[in-house]
């Protein structure tokens, strides 16, 4: 057991009728990389001097062992997904910013659980969106700072419009970010990714378990981590926002664990 320890949306872009592990897997030959993470508690929610109303109350939180994909879903494993007749057959669009090594975005959190659905049943394991307690655990990797490897942003850490290095216009291929902790890269900015839970403004009544924050009928569905059009504030480990699940954006795409 280790331990471990948003503010206003960015504009989400433009809308479509729209240290490494050596515990690495891949399921079958169109599965993404995983990477197995520890389990361990953190406190969740930023600290005092980012203190912000959508990440509070800061609170401890257990997190069982999980795998990670190493990189967001790139559009060359969403297309394997669609020829193979998953993904609900949507063919996310990629605006000529190429497929390939491009995480794949234009998707929306019903076309993400059809894809883990796919892999599931293409590798006999359950694979499913990361909850957000997951996801910023993962994100943070041990840090208790904004980032996980520090308070300051550093160049080549995350891809963002602003302060990261390079002004991003568009995303970049995975893994072009020095990878955390845990080996797994991307997390900081490039794409927004869907989690499982359903959006609440607050922590108030957050579970502290580890598991998905759900709630009947809900339409709006957490994204984290920020996005390729962000400034480096709002690609800290604890940013969240919410969003209607059926929307898909060019700066919003997945990232999937699997139970161990």
């Amino acid at each position: 057991m280790i331990r471990v320890a948003g503010s206003m949306l960015c504009v989400v872009g433009v809308l479509l009728f729209a240290a490494a592990s050596c515990n690495d897997t891949r399921d079958c030959a169109a599965c993404p990389e995983m990477v197995a993470v520890p389990g361990g508690s953190f406190s969740m929610g930023s600290p005092p001097g980012d203190r912000q109303a959508t990440e509070q109350p800061v609170h401890d939180v257990s997190v069982r062992p999980f795998s990670m994909s190493r990189y967001e879903i790139r559009f060359d494993e969403w297309d394997a997904c669609v020829k193979d007749r998953g993904c609900n057959g949507k063919d996310a669009i990629d605006q000529d910013w190429g497929r390939g090594a491009m995480p794949a975005f234009n998707v929306d959190w019903n076309d993400a659980q059809a894809y883990v659905r796919w892999l599931s049943r293409k590798s006999g394991k359950r694979y499913r969106l990361p909850t957000e307690a997951e996801w910023e655990y993962a994100a943070r990797a041990g840090s208790r700072e904004r980032y996980s490897w520090g308070s300051e942003m550093q160049r080549g850490h995350a891809v963002c419009f602003s302060e990261c290095g390079p002004e991003a216009d568009q995303p970049s291929r995975v893994g072009t970010t020095t990878a955390n902790a845990f080996g797994l890269h991307d997390l900081h900015g490039n794409l927004w990714e869907w989690v499982q839970d359903c959006w609440h403004a607050t922590y108030d009544g957050a579970p502290r378990d580890g598991s998905a924050w759900e709630q009947a009928g809900c339409t709006q569905r957490t994204i984290r981590g920020g996005s390729w059009n962000c400034t480096s504030f709002d690609v800290r480990s604890t940013v969240r926002g919410g969003m209607p699940h059926s929307i898909r954006y060019n700066t919003v795409g997945i990232r999937v664990v699997r139970d161990d």
